[in-house]
C-alpha cells in the first residue's frame, strides 16, 4: 500500500497536484492534514477515484466562513494492514508545538500506532514513548511553505511501515 501525506499547503494546489502526479502509479490513498484543504480538494479533482482522508487545520478554523465546501473534521482514524493511524492537523485537540509527548499520548489513548500530524512545517519521522506504549509520529512538513516544501510517502507492506519524504514544487 502506498500513501501520500500532505500538510500546510497554504495556497499551493499546484504543488500537491505535481506531487500526486509524480507518485500516482500504485498510489492507494492521499491524506491531507489541514491548512489548505481547499488546495487538496482542487488538486484531487483530477483523481476522483483516489481515496482520500482530509482533516481541517487552524487555517480552516479561522477562515471557515469563507470556504466554499463543507468543513472537514479535525481528526480522522483509519486502519490499513493492521496498522492504526490517527490523522491530526497538529493544533488541536493537542498542540504538537507544545508537546510531542502529549500528542503521542493522545494518539495512544485512541489506540493509534501511527500519528500523522502537521502544523509545524517541519518534516519528521520519530517514535515517541508514552505511558501506554510507543507511537510513531510522522509530519510531512509543509507542502507549500518554507525553505524545503515537502510531503511524506508511506509504503505499508505486510504491516511494516516505511516512510520517505519528497519535495514539492510549484
Amino acid at each position: 500500500m502506498k500513501i501520500i501525506v500532505f500538510s500546510d499547503s497554504h495556497g499551493s494546489p499546484r504543488a500537491l497536484s505535481r506531487a500526486i502526479e509524480k507518485n500516482i502509479t500504485g498510489l492507494d490513498l492521499c491524506v491531507f492534514l489541514g491548512d489548505g484543504t481547499d488546495d487538496a480538494v482542487l488538486a484531487l479533482e483530477a483523481y476522483p477515484s483516489l481515496p482520500r482522508i482530509i482533516v481541517s487545520g487552524n487555517r480552516e478554523e479561522y477562515l471557515s466562513s469563507f470556504l466554499t465546501f463543507p468543513p472537514f473534521p479535525f481528526e480522522a482514524e483509519f486502519e490499513e494492514q493492521g496498522v492504526k493511524f490517527l490523522a491530526l492537523p497538529g493544533h488541536r485537540p493537542v498542540n504538537v508545538k507544545g508537546s510531542l509527548v502529549a500528542a503521542a499520548s493522545y494518539a495512544a489513548s485512541k489506540g493509534a500506532d501511527v500519528l500523522l500530524y502537521g502544523h509545524t512545517h517541519i518534516k519528521d519521522d520519530r517514535t515517541v514513548e508514552t505511558a501506554s506504549g510507543s507511537v510513531r509520529m510522522i509530519n510531512p512538513g509543509s507542502a507549500g511553505r518554507g525553505s524545503e516544501p515537502s510531503y511524506a510517502l508511506l509504503t505499508l507492506m505486510n504491516g511494516v511501515l516505511l516512510c520517505g519524504f519528497g519535495e514539492t514544487c510549484e
